[in-house]
């Protein structure tokens, strides 16, 4: 197999290599895997700013996140465009939601439209938008200008800038989720980045009961309606706003339970809501119909926050997973999954006493904030409604060509042809037809349909040997490159469609003491080619690390989570992802397909879940793909002869994923076995 570099891409020096806004880390420290210094980091933990810098992130939207003390919070985000050269603007708001707008400069802003008020230095406005559009005017000398959500637990801060500041230019700018925060126990972890797809909360209104197209409490249910024993926004909720409700429950026997608007498709869907113990402190929350009769539900103590697995109460319904995350200060998140029907069905929340939901009722009642549902098995981060669905876009997170920096050969081996020159002749080349030397060049000609050809053997060569080839082509554009066993033979690789320029061919010999040919194939074509070098090399040798923690469910596919894919077409490319198919549930994949031959390695890893933790490095190179996880070594795949050449190609991080990440490490070289468990154990 042949690896080909063009001479555009080997012009580029190292200094010329740098990630989309600042120069390539070496740095040292506790990412020194093996005692090798990474060559790129993004460390959203202790670095989050540079990290920021380093990484290039796009979501076309509003998305929360935990701060650090685990309120859900708004990630940074600037709605204002040209933000350091500010003009009259008209931005887009969402009606009833809390906004703020800042300035620097003498000057002053103007708010119209869905709120009023001016803005100067040092005093902001905030306002709760009456309509869809905010009208910013400016007046006098304005330096910078933003504005951002500040409702529910407000904004976290740009790590960037330290405050709530994030420039723009010709679009509003959505930072990627860095600092994340969840509860290990007895504390709010830094998590890093929280990095999520697409999702749609239709819940029509997650956080308001009194919202009664949204919410059905009723006294036939056992409730008592909002107003009269029910109250909205009444306690801090898990976002640091007064805006948590309280249900209570009638006194009559039976069932005492309230739920969210009909669905009617057939989907997977995972019913999460925000409870909290109040004078009840038991809990059921299904997904289902005919008045809890049909559907999944579990059962949840909301003291100890427990919660059973998922029970099937009848119906077309499949029961899948349950769960509860706490969100501090007594509330948590509690999570139920099912398959459902194409039939109506709705997100319930009943009150249990003594683990029964059927019982005489006296009154009491909990919690409840933050609904949620949305496709799938296990909940996304929290996406709040207030009268319609709700969609978050997703993070992506593609870094340009040249982000990650192309390995380097290193020759350590002596020069294996002969007269590479074309001083005078050909001697040291067995010659096939029409071949001359011209100017100090090798002129290639096929003459009436008769190939012509040169060839040599590479003497010294071993099996396994990897080479570097590099020469230039001075006209023509149809030159053929070939290895094999004999002169002329291409049993070993062949490389077609060279045109004027320079190149270098990577190959790995598949024998000992190869011919390599070069071949001008097409009737009455001619190819002229000069300073011809063959070289061993060591391998070349790329090291990817991550990690974080990874919410997935098992849905039988063969990228059911996606780290990393560095794709130039199916037949060249290296990816890592996590396989669910058939038994499988979760396989790493550690591939590389170069010129459609495919090597990887391959192993049980991971088992389904929310938040499972995962730490592994990778090694891709010419004669090997190894990987070490959570601190085991996999066994090494010796087989591949190639490394597909993706200098020039994007990379696409944490293309299909939920969760977070704490790091992601690159090396343009073998950090060796050592070192990838060393990094597989940094958890």
């Amino acid at each position: 197999m042949l690896t080909r570099l063009n001479a555009s891409r080997l012009s580029l020096g190292r200094a010329s290599r740098l990630s989309p806004r600042g120069s390539l880390i070496r740095a040292a420290g506790p990412f020194a895997f093996g005692g090798v210094k990474v060559r790129w980091l993004l460390d959203f933990v202790n670095d989050p700013a540079g990290a920021q810098s380093r990484m290039t992130h796009d979501r076309g939207g509003n998305a929360m996140m935990r701060d650090a003390q685990g309120r859900w919070v708004w990630a940074p985000h600037n709605l204002v465009v040209q933000s350091a050269l500010p003009t009259t603007q008209t931005i887009t708001v969402v009606s009833g939601a809390g906004y703020t707008v800042e300035c620097t400069g003498s000057g002053s802003v103007a708010l119209s439209g869905a709120g009023t008020g001016t803005v100067s230095v040092g005093n902001p406005v905030t306002i709760t938008a009456g309509s869809a559009s905010l009208t910013l005017t400016v007046s006098g000398s304005v330096d910078t200008l933003w504005s951002y959500r500040s409702d529910m637990g407000g904004m976290a801060d740009n790590p960037a800038t330290g405050n709530s500041y994030v420039p723009t230019t010709d679009a509003p700018v959505y930072l990627p989720r860095i600092g994340h925060h969840e509860w290990d126990g007895s504390e709010w972890v830094n998590k890093g980045l929280l990095k999520e797809g697409q999702a749609t909360n239709s819940q029509t209104n997650s956080s308001d009961i009194s919202d009664t197209n949204s919410w059905t409490l009723i006294v036939n249910a056992g409730i008592q309606p909002v107003g009269s024993g029910s109250l909205s926004n009444v306690i801090e909720a898990p976002d640091g706003s007064t805006s948590g409700d309280f249900v209570a429950e009638t006194s009559g026997s039976g069932l005492h339970y309230w739920y969210g608007p009909l669905f009617s498709d057939a989907d997977t869907k995972v019913w999460s809501v925000h409870l909290k113990a109040g004078s009840r402190t038991q809990a059921r929350i299904q997904i289902g119909a005919g008045s809890m009769g049909q559907g999944v539900y579990a059962d949840v103590d909301l003291v100890s926050g427990t919660i059973t697995d998922p029970v099937y109460a009848g119906g077309s319904y499949t029961a899948l997973k349950s769960g509860t995350q706490y969100c501090g200060n007594g509330w948590y998140r509690c999570y139920v999954s099912a398959v459902c029907p194409a039939a109506s069905h709705v997100g319930y929340i009943s009150m249990r006493k003594n683990g029964a939901v059927n019982y005489v009722g006296d009154g009491s009642g909990l919690y409840q904030w933050g609904a949620q549902m949305e496709s799938g098995q296990v909940p996304s981060s929290y996406i709040p409604t207030n009268g319609a669905a709700v969609t978050r876009a997703a993070d992506v997170m593609t870094q340009p060509a040249g982000t990650l920096p192309w390995p380097e050969p290193e020759v350590i081996g002596p020069e294996l042809v002969t007269n590479g020159t074309f001083d005078s002749d050909l001697s040291g080349w067995t010659v096939f037809g029409d071949c001359s030397v011209v100017s100090g060049a090798a002129v290639i000609a096929d003459v009436g349909g008769t190939d012509g050809a040169i060839s040599q053997q590479l003497t010294g060569v071993l099996s396994g040997d990897v080479l570097m080839l590099e020469f230039e082509q001075t006209s023509g554009n149809d030159l053929i490159v070939q290895v094999g066993f004999s002169a002329g033979n291409n049993l070993d690789g062949q490389y077609s469609g060279y045109a004027v320029g320079s190149h270098r061919l990577i190959f790995v010999a598949k024998r000992d003491n190869p011919y390599l040919t070069f071949r001008s194939f097409f009737t009455g074509k001619t190819n002229t080619i000069d300073n011809i070098s063959v070289r061993e090399i060591k391998p070349l040798a790329l090291t990817i690390g991550m990690s974080g923690e990874v919410s997935y469910s098992d849905n039988d596919m063969a990228t059911e989570v996606g780290f990393v894919m560095w794709q130039d077409t199916l037949q060249n490319r290296i990816y890592t992802a996590l396989d669910t198919r058939a038994t499988k549930q979760g396989s790493f994949q550690f591939v590389q397909v170069a010129g459609g031959t495919l090597d990887n390695v391959v192993e049980e890893v991971l088992s389904p879940g929310l938040n499972v933790p995962f730490s592994f490095c990778t090694t891709h190179a010419s004669t090997f793909v190894a990987a070490a996880v959570n601190g085991t070594s996999l066994t090494t795949n010796t087989t591949p002869t190639a490394l597909p050449d993706l200098s020039a190609t994007e990379v696409e991080l944490l293309p299909t994923f939920n969760g977070t990440v704490k790091w992601i490490t690159y090396w343009d070289k073998d950090i060796g076995s050592t070192g990838r468990l060393e990094g597989s154990s940094n958890g």
